[in-house]
Parts: C-alpha cells; structure tokens; sequence
C-alpha cells in the first residue's frame, strides 16, 4: 500500500496501529489520559512522524512541506467514576519532553485571541446544574 493511502486507511494508519497496540494496556482514566496526548515519534517504530501519532504535531515536522500549526489540539475524558466531571486538556500535547506549542514559530499567522504557548496541564471541568 502506497504511504499516501496507508496513513488514510481506517486499519492500516499510523494512528490505528498505535491504538490497537497500546489500546490493550488501558487500564485506569490515567492509561486514557497518556494515549491520548501521546506523540512519542522520537522513538516509536510504527511512525516516526509527530503527525502520525495520536495525538498529532504538525508544528514539529522537520519536512517544511508538513510543518505547520495543525494537529492534535484538545482531549477529553468522560467517564461514570467521574460522576458528571469531564477532563479535558486544551492544546498540542507537550507531554514526553516534547516542547510546548508557540505561536512565535509562526510569525506570518495571524492567531488573535490566543494564548502564545500552549503549556497547559489537564484540568477537571463540572457542570453548573
């Protein structure tokens, strides 16, 4: 299978063969919260590419022609344990020693209105009832 359609194949892509693979281990909403600000494309052997892991990173491609402001930007964690809580986590990840997001490696787009680094940790969010 060519690398173009492999990466859009619901079972062959990169994120689907990190998901059953590691999919198995989850355990606890700590397991759910590692997979899913997981980008560890630095030493996976399914991609070595920061936009094919879970949680992508465009921002971090070496290939100019991929690197951009794009990918994983947000998660978040419903579960019955939490009792009408949610977890969520805004931004690109920056867990695993990866840097956070920074506008300022964009200079020429425009992003008013938003933080200049995303380096934020998971926050519990509850209803107003």
């Amino acid at each position: 299978m060519e690398l173009g359609k492999k990466e859009y194949n619901y079972t062959g892509s990169s994120r689907a063969l990190i998901f059953t693979r590691d999919g198995a281990r989850i355990h606890s909403i700590d397991d759910v919260k590692k997979l899913m600000t997981m980008n560890h494309y630095k030493t996976d052997p399914i991609s070595n590419k920061p936009r094919n892991q879970i949680a992508a990173r465009y921002d971090l491609e070496i290939d100019s022609d991929y690197k951009f402001p794009f990918g994983a930007v947000d998660c978040k964690i419903g579960a019955a344990s939490l009792k009408y809580k949610t977890l969520a986590y805004c931004g690109p990840t920056h867990e695993g020693g990866l840097p956070p997001f920074n506008w300022e490696l964009f200079p020429s787009i425009q992003h008013w209105g938003t933080p200049r680094v995303y380096n934020f940790d998971w926050v519990k969010i509850s209803p107003s009832l």
